[in-house]
């Protein structure tokens, strides 16, 4: 096989290959405005919760515990209104989505 084979055939397999990585990698990060319900999923020696999740739709989205995160450990069990980025997280054989908190307010 000449040279000239071989590496056009290996371009064409990087190209093809290389778009299909592009149509299949997860998306990305999602903007969305929910209305959901804080619960606590740990807590401390003290019984105070240390990690979140947001109830939506019977599915729990980890919250992360960024400053925003942290803001809402004082209403567990209260509902709001928020505008968060949900992602998908593969730990393992494991899927769950998470959020990150951008902005919230306690609904009515």
């Amino acid at each position: 096989m000449k040279k000239e084979s071989i590496i056009s055939f290996f371009l064409f397999i990087v190209f093809f290959f290389g778009s299909a990585i592009v149509v299949f990698a997860d998306p990305a990060p999602k903007i969305k405005d929910i209305q959901a319900k804080i619960v606590a999923t740990e807590l401390n020696d003290d019984g105070e919760p240390t990690e979140l999740a947001l109830e939506l739709d019977d599915e729990w989205y980890h919250v992360d515990m960024d400053a925003k995160g942290k803001e809402l450990l004082e209403f567990v069990n209260e509902t709001i209104n928020a505008t968060v980025e949900v992602r998908e997280v593969k730990e393992g054989e494991s899927t769950y989505f998470a959020v990150k908190v951008i902005s919230y307010e306690i609904s009515d």
